[in-house]
């Protein structure tokens, strides 16, 4: 039989795993790859882009040496969220990647949130003033990692890595996207359509369709110039 079984990819903190599952939703086999912890500093959680893909690959493979292939309909992926990196023009990632649990933006969210006001990122993001989104990392690294942050072509969750990792395209879901924080979720909601990429302090550029659609993509690419230093609004 062609095309009867969905492939699930895992990808989280420690682990990414690989499940075909067939029509009735029963799981026919597996792969498992774990994925290193860096803790460089205290407060500093970090991962390496090329363990993310790596794991995945390695999943995968042990996945198609216990199933045909050719049986595969769709892959889906479900990842650890608000854990992102940066990367070039030449899509070469310019350092580890900083995760969910990371705690290096204590003073980032005090400036952005009196800067903007808690209440305002709130309202916009649908987010809290805390370090989890991925906008107070972004300010950490445009103060202290200036270089890296010049060089930043793009930026990236776990789901955007693995998919251009997969097909060559930056995309990634909506609802991996948007905790992140750099998302106009009021807009969304409202409207009934994606969020406006420019009302938060630090833009995200997009292509992207809503979560259930099956080509649901979202192209993220670094803010230019002063304001997305200063984190304010454009």
């Amino acid at each position: 039989m062609r095309g009867d079984l969905v492939i699930g990819i895992d990808s989280s903190t420690t682990a990414t795993k690989a499940i075909a599952f067939d029509r009735g939703g029963r799981t026919v086999a597996e792969g498992r790859a774990a994925v290193p912890l860096s803790n460089p500093k205290p407060g500093w959680f970090e991962q390496d882009v090329d363990d993310w893909t790596g794991a995945m690959t390695k999943s995968l493979k042990q996945l198609t040496r216990r199933i045909d292939a050719k049986r595969i309909a769709a892959v889906a992926i479900s990842n650890q969220r608000e854990s992102f990196a940066q990367f070039d023009a030449a899509d070469r990632a310019l350092r580890p990647g900083t995760l969910w649990l990371d705690e290096r933006a204590h003073q980032e969210v005090k400036d952005v949130t009196a800067e903007l006001g808690a209440d305002v990122f709130h309202r916009i993001s649908g987010k809290p003033a805390d370090m989890t989104p991925c906008l107070y990392r972004c300010r950490w690294l445009s103060t202290h990692m200036p270089k890296v942050w010049n060089k930043t072509a793009k930026t990236a969750e776990v789901h955007g890595v693995l998919t251009h990792n997969l097909t060559g395209q930056w995309a990634t879901s909506l609802s991996s996207a948007d905790p992140m924080g750099l998302l106009d979720v009021k807009a969304c909601a409202a409207e009934g359509r994606p969020p406006d990429p420019h009302a938060i302090a630090v833009p995200l550029q997009a292509r992207r369709h809503h979560g259930r659609s099956h080509r649901g993509c979202s192209q993220a690419h670094r803010p230019q110039g002063r304001n997305a230093r200063r984190g304010r609004r454009r």
